[in-house]
């Protein structure tokens, strides 16, 4: 339970710098649309770590479940989408099935 409170203030913290940052460049006139092109310096480490964090977390909230004897259930937009989870999940070492609507 810690470890999902902590969590979860690291992806506030970072969210909220980045939403901040968002409100902060539109006020500017400044559209972003992709994360980390063509930035540099602290902006570009904040949505660096914001990114690893993006993808380590649900791994970390899996592995938790999973230690409990549980299942998850993952669902994602695209059948790629779903291709490419499945394959970095296995490389993380999270013994995963693919599933999709033909079954």
């Amino acid at each position: 339970m810690l470890f999902q409170i902590a969590a979860l203030a690291v992806l506030l913290v970072f969210y909220g710098c980045y939403f901040l940052k968002m409100l902060l460049q539109r006020k500017k006139g400044i559209r972003t649309d992709q994360i980390g092109v063509g930035k540099s310096g602290t902006v570009k480490r904040i949505e660096l770590v914001m990114k690893l964090i993006t993808i380590s977390v649900p791994v970390a909230e899996i592995d938790c479940i999973t230690k409990k004897g549980d299942r998850v259930l993952v669902t994602t937009l695209t059948k790629k989408m779903a291709e490419d989870l499945t394959a970095y999940l296995e490389n993380v070492g999270i013994r995963v099935r693919y599933m999709h609507h033909d079954i």
